[in-house]
């Protein structure tokens, strides 16, 4: 390979921008991949709330990529239309992170079952286990720990490598989560965003407002940076929903 060429590619490369380049004689041609979403809402938004939906959406746009991920956002009257730029994740990551509420609960699990169809008390609900697909575990709501409020969230790599998510809550949902530790010591709890059952770990200490979740061993880190960025911004309000998206190349 050209010399000039290869270190082009290189530098394109540590600039985190996935590129695709022919040689045309002495020329080269450098494409650079570009996806763009539009967000909707269903209904007529107040500025603030209009604020606060494209707020969340830069946040989740900017933690879904790798560094060098170029987040563009821009609001076309109900809707906001956000672009990305680079080394962007696949499509049904970016569409889950976009178009997703939001919405994170903790159900303490009150059994496993091999049934997909138990029988199910009033309260309780059954989910699909994500290490074992023909377990399904039964969670109940009346004592799940709702409207979980974040400041921040993040995927990384736990001492094992596995795939973590790192949670910091505000305040006030770190005082209810400790509640919630101490009452469910010991036991199994679904962690659930927006009615999908993420992981369901075993609570061995009395955590608060700072913690990692440590996620499916078949969790890629694409699909972990996906969930970190659904949550990071908080949840989306009712009625804002995705209603197209494309993927263009630009040259």
């Amino acid at each position: 390979m050209n010399r000039t060429l290869e270190t082009l590619l290189i530098a394109l490369g540590a600039l985190g921008v996935l590129v695709m380049a022919t040689c045309v004689g002495a020329g080269i041609k450098v494409y650079l991949i570009r996806q763009t979403w539009t967000v909707t809402s269903t209904r007529t938004m107040s500025g603030e709330e209009a604020s606060a939906v494209a707020r969340i959406l830069e946040i989740r746009a900017s933690r879904l990529g790798l560094p060098g991920v170029v987040p563009i956002l821009r609001r076309d009257g109900r809707s906001f239309v956000v672009e990305l730029h680079g080394r962007v994740p696949s499509e049904e990551d970016v569409g889950r992170a976009l178009s997703g509420r939001g919405l994170l609960e903790w159900l303490p699990v009150e059994r496993t079952t091999g049934d997909p169809h138990p029988l199910l008390a009033a309260d309780e609900v059954e989910l699909p286990d994500p290490n074992l697909s023909s377990r399904f575990l039964v969670a109940s709501r009346a004592t799940r720990l709702r409207s979980v409020v974040l400041e921040d969230a993040r995927s990384s790599f736990g001492t094992d490598q596995r795939p973590v998510l790192v949670l910091r809550l505000s305040t006030a949902s770190g005082d209810s989560f400790r509640r919630f530790a101490r009452e469910n010591l010991g036991r199994q709890v679904a962690l659930v965003v927006d009615g999908e059952l993420i992981v369901a770990p075993a609570i061995k200490a009395e955590v608060g407002h700072f913690f990692q979740v440590s996620l499916p061993r078949a969790t890629t880190p694409a699909r972990a940076r996906a969930i970190a960025a659904l949550l990071a911004g908080g949840p989306l309000p009712e009625g804002v929903r995705l209603v197209a998206h494309r993927t263009d190349s630009e040259r």
